[in-house]
């Protein structure tokens, strides 16, 4: 097995996929208001809710939003969901790629998370009426590389641990390491079936073979 499954696929062999790891590709996969199957899939096991409940809640939104700081420019995300529950508590979505680590990126999401967290409330309402927003990060790295958790959640907290919000809440998942894992059929711990969905899920976005999961025996 190469460890290299960020390379470029200029050609695609018979049985071969563009790894959901390329944005285009995930935007399109996960992105798309015609076909909201994957992207149900995904949020169910990342908030870990029944498949059945999120159906007719989620719309893609626009992805283009101020940004502040470049002036006139508009900056992109990804992807930006906008979830109504069943028991109507209003959820903004963003969903990030990325495939390099460095600390601009991580500010750079969290500043993204921030103008969809504010872009949530309206005009005339209060602030105890601001949207809870979740930022999904699919990454190709750790994003605390002494601890290493494949699924690593982050609120805003003080020292002692104390939360002091759960309205905005950062997932980080690596999903190569997924990949990795999945393809040597190494064991890992997982919490519940939405994190062994989410598991599989992610290292499917990182496999080029059509027939790799097909043929695999857990």
């Amino acid at each position: 097995m190469t460890t290299n499954t960020t390379k470029n696929y200029n050609e695609l062999k018979e049985g071969e996929k563009v790894p959901l790891m390329y944005d285009e590709c995930m935007k399109i996969m996960f992105g798309n208001n015609d076909r909201l199957e994957p992207l149900t899939l995904l949020l169910s096991c990342v908030l870990e809710v029944r498949y059945e409940n999120l159906v007719g809640h989620i719309e893609v939104v626009p992805n283009t939003l101020p940004n502040k700081e470049l002036g006139k420019k508009k900056t992109e995300r990804d992807i930006v969901v906008r979830l109504e529950s069943v028991e109507k508590q209003k959820i903004m979505i963003e969903v990030n790629l990325s495939k390099k680590w460095y600390e601009t990126i991580l500010n750079r999401n969290i500043f993204y998370m921030n103008e969809v967290f504010t872009s949530g409330l309206e005009e005339s309402e209060t602030y105890d009426k601001i949207w809870t927003t979740f930022l999904i990060n699919l990454n190709t790295f750790y994003t605390d590389k002494e601890h290493k958790k494949i699924f690593d959640t982050y609120y805003f907290r003080n020292e002692e641990g104390y939360i002091l919000t759960k309205k905005q809440k950062i997932l980080n998942i690596n999903i190569e390491k997924c990949y990795q894992l999945w393809y040597s059929k190494n064991e890992i711990e997982l919490k519940s079936p939405y994190e062994k969905d989410l598991f599989y899920l992610c290292a499917a976005m990182v496999t080029k073979s059509v027939d790799e999961f097909e043929g695999y025996k857990a």
